[in-house]
């Protein structure tokens, strides 16, 4: 079996209660990275006085909603949890300069969130983009 054929049916799985122990997991050792600071609560766009914010992204997202939402069990397939960590990884793309030292920290946490969940869920390969 290729890995082109696990990701329809990763994406398509739902969350089982092992699952999310093993995210919980991954969510922990990505929280301590040095480069995921930026990316543990909602962007302070008013204390940091990005006006534009708000207009330039519609759906913010940060990695503390996404472990709460699947604490909560608001994830129900793998599909929706990896739809709103790219969003986090998008999102400061498309607001900051390219090579800006946020972006390279995105970059970074972005890899290493991919590596921690291949490495726990055997023969995956996470998409670039979700559609």
């Amino acid at each position: 079996m290729s890995s082109n054929s696990s990701f329809p049916a990763f994406y398509k799985r739902e969350i089982t209660d092992s699952d999310k122990n093993k995210l919980i997991e991954i969510f922990s050792k990505i929280e301590k990275d040095r480069n995921a600071s930026g990316f543990l609560e909602p962007v302070d766009w008013e204390s940091l006085n990005l006006i534009d914010y708000p207009k330039v992204i519609k759906h913010p997202m940060d990695l503390g909603t996404c472990k709460g939402k699947l604490l909560n069990g608001e994830y129900k397939l793998f599909k929706d949890l990896m739809h709103d960590l790219n969003l986090i990884w998008t999102n400061c793309r498309t607001y900051n300069v390219p090579g800006s030292e946020i972006v390279n920290c995105a970059n970074a946490c972005e890899k290493k969130m991919r590596q921690l969940i291949e490495k726990q869920f055997k023969n995956v390969k996470i998409m670039e983009k979700l559609k």
